[in-house]
């Protein structure tokens, strides 16, 4: 159910878990030792696996395998719209509010939606398969997707593909890097950063199954993997900066940043954790174990 306290927050956790519940957190005074990570609320919103979140607080949209997309304003704990126009799993989602909504389903369409209009979705067509990842630019006005077909595809939002990638391996997420100048890629065994202007700026080959990655700065990258590990990767260092194993002996589900530069991380047994770059350690909290985590995001604030 949601719980309607409201109160001024540090950073807010968003969790999806398979049985299509969405679950948050506030971590509020992250940098004092009177840290606190509460429980928010617990809602049975989908009916089936969360798949993606994103967005920044208080309006956050998810992606579900029922074939719908919810959009909530959390901050009133209410659900502001539901999107059916897919007829398949809708597997990847990003949203900047009061601007757009794009995502991308399992049979190869991607629909963008003005912030607002949701009745009129624009269709992207270009795409053969299932679509992994969809990142809309800071400005609003572009977009990137990559999919099972093995391509990068890059769009204007009147849903105009300006470019067309064909990539040597299937790429599972793609990003914008927060200054907008280039964007992140990533598969299961490498990741990539490239600039709009000059193209490749830098590769790494991952040493394990690389499973969620996000960017802590325009040059530093926080990477999770199957092994348990975190590691952070900066523009001209060849190898990590710094690694750490996440608590429980299990995977790491999901990475994110907080406004403070706290990094968070979801582990496959529920656990979240936060570290900053200088190594300072929190426990923060171990999700109720009924729920098994699909999908995490940070949603700081707007």
């Amino acid at each position: 159910m949601w719980r309607k306290e409201q109160e001024e927050d540090d950073d807010h956790l968003v969790i999806g878990s398979s049985q299509g519940f969405v679950i948050g957190y506030d971590a509020k005074n992250i940098e004092s030792v009177d840290f606190s990570c509460t429980l928010r609320y617990a809602y049975p919103a989908h009916e089936k696996s969360i798949r993606c979140i994103a967005g920044s607080y208080p309006t956050v949209a998810t992606a579900s395998a029922d074939e719908s997309i919810k959009v909530y304003q959390l901050d009133q704990l209410q659900e502001l719209e539901t999107l059916y126009e897919y007829d398949a799993p809708v597997f990847a989602v990003d949203m900047l509010p009061q601007v757009g909504l794009l995502s991308g389903g399992e049979d190869g369409q991607v629909l963008y939606y003005r912030y607002g209009q949701w009745s009129k979705p624009k269709r992207w067509k270009g795409h053969v398969r299932s679509v992994h990842s969809v990142s809309l630019h800071p400005s609003g006005k572009i977009g990137l997707t990559v999919a099972r077909d093995k391509s990068l595809k890059l769009w204007k939002t009147n849903g105009e593909c300006v470019t067309s990638l064909e990539l040597g391996e299937e790429a599972f997420t793609v990003q914008w890097i927060q200054d907008g100048s280039g964007w992140l890629i990533a598969t299961q065994n490498s990741f990539s950063v490239h600039s709009l202007q000059n193209g490749l700026v830098q590769e790494w080959k991952y040493p394990t199954r690389l499973v969620c990655i996000c960017a802590l700065s325009d040059s530093i990258f926080v990477v999770g993997g199957m092994d348990g590990y975190v590691r952070l990767y900066k523009i001209g260092e060849n190898k990590p900066i710094q690694t750490y194993q996440v608590e429980g002996g299990c995977f790491v589900k999901g990475v994110g940043v907080g406004k403070q530069g706290f990094i968070y991380s979801l582990t496959s047994k529920g656990v979240i954790q936060a570290r900053n770059m200088q190594g300072v350690y929190k426990w923060i909290e171990q999700v109720p174990t009924s729920y098994r985590p699909t999908a995490f995001h940070v949603a700081t604030k707007s």
